[in-house]
């Protein structure tokens, strides 16, 4: 789908913990897909985690990013 955009690209924070209040990485990417190993995983809060909490956003060429799609992921 066309996305009105010179190209698509994503950035997608990765917080603490529910509160949305801490960044611990963010994963920039050219398609509407992006890997967060288990070594930063590991690097970033010392284990594995079984729920991260992340803000998804369609970057722009005229605005910047966009509005975010806040979710939770466990497994």
């Amino acid at each position: 789908a066309d996305l009105g955009e010179s190209s698509e690209a994503y950035q997608i924070d990765v917080f603490a913990d529910g509160t949305y209040a801490v960044v611990k990485r963010t994963l920039t990417t050219s398609s509407p897909a992006a890997a967060y190993t288990s070594a930063d995983q590991v690097a970033d809060f010392g284990s594995n985690q079984t729920t991260l909490y992340l803000k998804v956003y369609q970057m722009s060429s005229v605005i910047g990013r966009g509005y975010p799609l806040t979710q939770s992921i466990t497994r």
